[in-house]
């Protein structure tokens, strides 16, 4: 993403200090997929995302087939639902509250930060985003300057990503309450957030890796109450 998926960490990168990091070897070129219907979302999102199209691959290697996320997988629901789709649009923290109650689901964030306003973004299979833009930015603004957490709907999210990333050999760092961290060595400003039994994973992007694993490691990331 120019946001949020546009890298993994180096081994000391994704361990924060924290817990271990399991290094099977080396990691290999992921590539981001089309994030948003709206141009301009597409173009302030376009680094999210990339580890969606590797779960998407390499379930294809094995079915021979592509297999396609959507909100009835991620969602509960049958018949291939949507939900409404919603275009970045700057929101107060009160209303960010408000839309993330409504939802019915889990919506991440890293809570209010000083010196940025909040864009929320959401897209017809239920993934949502949360940039927190510069005071002078405009809802929709393109560029990579932004963090950003996603929330991606996703099966039996935290077995497939654990099976993935030992394929794939990305590192894997433990989080408190069974949680996971997933990075990809050459993208140290992304990290994937998982929890056991949980069918839904978090991308974590910042410009900076060090940020993103201060917000990871630190604890920052929550679902929005």
């Amino acid at each position: 993403m120019s946001g949020a998926s546009s890298g993994g960490t180096d081994e000391s990168a994704a361990s924060g200090g924290r817990g271990p990091i399991h290094k099977p070897g080396r990691g290999r070129h992921l590539r981001s997929r089309p994030l948003l219907a709206v141009t301009v979302a597409v173009v302030a999102f376009g680094a999210v995302g990339a580890f969606i199209w590797v779960l998407q691959s390499s379930d294809a290697d094995k079915s021979g087939k592509s297999s396609v996320l959507s909100s009835s997988n991620g969602l509960g629901q049958t018949g291939g639902s949507t939900v409404p789709g919603v275009g970045p649009e700057v929101v107060s923290v009160s209303r960010l509250r408000s839309i993330a109650a409504a939802v019915g689901r889990p919506v991440y964030w890293a809570g209010p930060r000083p010196g940025t306003k909040l864009e929320y973004t959401q897209k017809t299979d239920g993934t949502t985003y949360v940039r927190y833009l510069h005071r002078s930015a405009k809802a929709g603004t393109p560029g990579a300057g932004y963090v950003v957490i996603a929330t991606y709907p996703q099966p039996n999210a935290y077995k497939r990503v654990k099976r993935i990333a030992a394929a794939q050999h990305m590192f894997v760092a433990d989080l408190p309450n069974g949680a996971i961290a997933v990075t990809k060595p050459s993208r140290p400003q992304n990290i994937y957030v998982l929890y056991p039994g949980q069918a839904y994973q978090i991308e974590v992007y910042a410009p900076n890796a060090g940020e993103t694993r201060r917000l990871v490691f630190g604890g920052a990331i929550q679902p929005i109450r």
